[in-house]
């Protein structure tokens, strides 16, 4: 075979040319595989960046609404709190009202029952509150329960309990007595109270109170039976005199009377006692006094009315005979 002159052909020269070529295609494709993985990467941690910002954010929402859960939870316990307070407490006087009354003297009779203790009701009826009502007026006599209220609340221990019953009367739960004798120096306290506050409005004589007491368990061991029994027992007392306390004792079965009046205490300051009751008698003496001189007013008003009315009468039937009668 003839060569052509000045061609010259060498294998090894092409094979590294083109292993040349190749290699630099290598790292093109390289360089490219590189700048994909670091895309890939990138897009990856912005991926896991924006899951985690969105599972920050639900986690924030999360905590958010937990705590406005909590908060109205606790804002749903204060009402709840406030509206069984509001159902426990009597409107005027903020004091415990029956229900709430009865509920401790079950539970204290229970306590007292476990360990052979006794406990007292007194039941307080403000002597004359009518009368109050009726000629200062209802917004004084609120006033003066109210007074009570807080005298009486003042007067006794944190462990009693003081309740207004209703109207005018209150029930004093004593949680603790070692005897029948402490129920009574508790009810004199209470007079003694009573009297030194301060008179409102125009009341002209110090506030004095009737008080029944009954003994658990020597009275009965139902709270029903135990209020029963003070009331009576109040109800004796007020007829007895103002500013008395009188205790409930049961009689033997078959007496006509479940209760008899064979315990009266006056207040323990007999000197108080005392001037309370004249003062009491003095006042019912005015008012007798002023119904007297009303009465009085009265009957020479329907005796001059009589009078007129008969004169009047008389002059009619005068003018009728006048009229009557011929001219001449």
């Amino acid at each position: 075979m003839n060569e052509e002159p000045g061609l010259i052909v060498n294998p090894v020269a092409d094979a590294e040319h083109d292993l040349a070529r190749l290699q630099r295609k290598i790292e093109t494709a390289r360089a490219v595989l590189l700048q994909l993985l670091q895309e890939v990467v990138v897009a990856e941690t912005a991926v896991q960046h924006g899951q985690a910002a969105k599972m920050l954010e639900a986690n924030e929402e999360l905590v958010v609404a937990g705590l406005r859960s909590q908060a109205d939870a606790a804002t749903a316990m204060i009402a709840l709190d406030e509206a069984t307070r509001a159902a426990e407490l009597d409107a005027l006087t903020q004091l415990p009202n029956r229900a709430l009354l009865v509920d401790r003297l079950n539970r204290a009779m229970v306590a007292a029952g476990r360990h052979g203790g006794r406990l007292a009701l007194l039941f307080v009826d403000i002597d004359g509150f009518k009368q109050i009502n009726d000629t200062l007026g209802h917004a004084l006599g609120d006033e003066v329960l109210r007074q009570v209220a807080s005298c009486l609340a003042a007067t006794m221990r944190a462990a009693d309990t003081v309740c207004r019953w209703g109207g005018d009367e209150f029930v004093v739960l004593l949680t603790e007595v070692s005897q029948s004798a402490d129920a009574g120096l508790i009810a004199g306290k209470i007079a003694l109270a009573l009297a030194a506050l301060p008179q409102p409005g125009a009341m002209r004589q110090p506030l004095t109170a009737s008080i029944g007491i009954s003994i658990y368990p020597d009275d009965g061991s139902d709270a029903g039976d135990l209020i029963a029994h003070a009331d009576t027992a109040m109800y004796l007392a007020k007829r007895h005199s103002p500013a008395s306390h009188a205790f409930h004792e049961t009689v033997p079965v078959g007496r006509m009377t479940d209760v008899v009046p064979s315990r009266f205490h006056l207040t323990r300051d007999a000197p108080l006692a005392s001037r309370l009751h004249s003062a009491a008698i003095a006042g019912q003496e005015t008012h007798h006094s002023r119904l007297r001189e009303v009465n009085e007013q009265l009957v020479l008003a329907v005796i001059s009315a009589q009078e007129l009315r008969d004169a009047a009468e008389q002059a009619l039937q005068r003018q009728t005979d006048s009229m009557a009668a011929p001219p001449w």
